[in-house]
């Protein structure tokens, strides 16, 4: 072979070596720097949103707290309606459920400087219904009638420990600790005048007076609520 020919190939394997060296060198180069800027990237502090981001989060939570006043709203509605009718259970569950709701109303209002008089109007009957129910307390009630099996006394009929004569749907037999006199409202059963005691009436327990036997008998005996006057 030509030695001319010899040479030109070996500058030519020369360049091209020196020509991969450079490529292999810039390789490196390139991926050192990818490296350092994902370990920048990594030690950066998340950037906060946008504005128009802040904006949207903001409506949303907003849109949350007035959603709960309305589902507290409800939820007085639906107690004062219980209230009205002496279903007393419910409307104190109902209460309970609104009394969860008024720390994140109140919170939410406050972070977000926002006003709403439903809501002001709302727990203030939160309080009245409060009040209302806490006079309630839970009586075991049973019944009676003039009749020697019930009274365990012989004389005159109906006279009661008052004095008084006993009357149906208006008298009741009670603790001492509550004067004769004293009017009670029962739920569901109405209201009622304390005239009478009982060797077995102590404590929260409360006899309704029959006229005859068999409706004392028939009356159904249990817990109700009651509200002393």
């Amino acid at each position: 072979m030509d030695t001319t020919v010899i040479l030109s190939y070996a500058l030519a394997l020369n360049l091209l070596s020196g020509i991969a060296h450079e490529v292999i060198d810039v390789c490196a180069q390139n991926s050192t720097h990818i490296q350092q800027e994902q370990q920048l990237e990594q030690t950066k502090e998340p950037q906060l949103p946008q504005n128009e981001d802040i904006q949207v989060n903001t409506a949303y939570q907003e849109g949350v707290i007035i959603e709960k006043v309305q589902q507290f709203k409800t939820c007085i509605s639906d107690a004062t309606n219980a209230l009205e009718s002496e279903e007393i259970a419910n409307a104190r569950e109902q209460l309970h459920t609104a009394r969860g709701m008024i720390d994140e109303i109140e919170q939410g209002f406050a972070e977000f400087s926002m006003f709403s008089s439903e809501f002001d109007e709302a727990k203030e009957q939160y309080e009245k219904i409060s009040e209302e129910l806490s006079s309630y307390v839970i009586f075991e009630i049973t019944a009676y009638c003039p009749c020697y099996t019930c009274c365990n006394i012989e004389g005159i009929r109906g006279q009661t420990a008052s004095g008084a004569i006993a009357t149906a749907n208006y008298t009741v037999a009670m603790d001492p600790q509550y004067e004769f006199g004293t009017h009670i409202k029962i739920a569901k059963l109405g209201e009622y005048v304390v005239e009478d005691r009982g060797s077995q009436i102590v404590g929260n327990r409360i006899d309704i007076y029959f006229t005859t036997h068999e409706e004392a008998c028939n009356f159904p005996m249990g817990e109700y609520y009651v509200k002393v006057m």
